[in-house]
């Protein structure tokens, strides 16, 4: 190999070492693309909305924390605004991406993880503290522009991954809706029993048409 080196012109031995060079650089550092720019846009206005911001000494917690306490305080669309709005904008973002950036805009770890968390609440608050009586039932406290979330951020979580992510989202979901209302305690010493999962008393047929999974949300969006 040596000897074959030897042989060559130089002016191509020094091309050759550019090529490799060049090569080497795009393998350990990747050309930054469109959706590279983007995500760091998006990240850059995640301090202080979904994650806390730091502003010289003083760190100032995130704002969807006290929106969300809110949310489940006052349990109403009105308490809850604060709180869908911030989602509705978290949403937005993987909606106008470009179609090749939307998984990558969706990865980014605020946005994939209070996504996933947004949808889960609304099917918490609309489902209640224990089963709806009917599939009528099933939007709870929602109203019609919180069911509207509902779907905007559906198909945000789907444009993000896949339909099998969002089946795989909607069965881990029957393991934390409540299956029962638990009767209060002859005594008021005795704490509150823990209702068993609807997984454990309903069927998925009767989970999936009592929850907000079921809604046509082409009818909402």
């Amino acid at each position: 190999m040596e000897q074959f080196l030897q042989t060559l012109p130089r002016p191509v031995l020094v091309l050759g070492a550019i090529l490799i060079g060049i090569v080497l650089i795009m393998v350990i550092s990747p050309p930054h693309t469109i959706c590279d720019t983007i995500t760091a846009e998006i990240t850059s206005t995640l301090p202080g909305l979904t994650k806390p911001l730091k502003v010289k000494k003083q760190t100032h917690p995130a704002k969807i924390l006290s929106a969300l306490e809110s949310c489940y305080i006052g349990r109403s669309s009105g308490a809850c605004y604060d709180y869908f709005q911030i989602l509705k904008g978290l949403a937005r973002h993987v909606h106008s991406a470009a179609t090749e950036c939307r998984s990558k805009v969706f990865a980014i770890p605020d946005i994939k993880s209070r996504i996933s968390e947004g949808i889960e609440n609304l099917v918490l608050l609309a489902w209640g503290d224990f089963p709806p009586e009917s599939p009528n039932e099933r939007f709870g406290i929602l109203q019609e522009a919180d069911i509207s979330l509902f779907c905007y951020l559906k198909s945000a979580y789907v444009f993000g991954s896949n339909e099998s992510s969002w089946n795989e989202l909607r069965k881990k979901m029957a393991k934390k809706l409540p299956g029962e209302k638990v009767k209060l305690p002859d005594d008021p010493k005795a704490g509150l029993a823990t209702p068993r999962p609807a997984s454990e008393v309903l069927s998925e047929l009767e989970i999936w048409n009592k929850s907000l999974f079921s809604i046509r949300c082409e009818n909402y969006l």
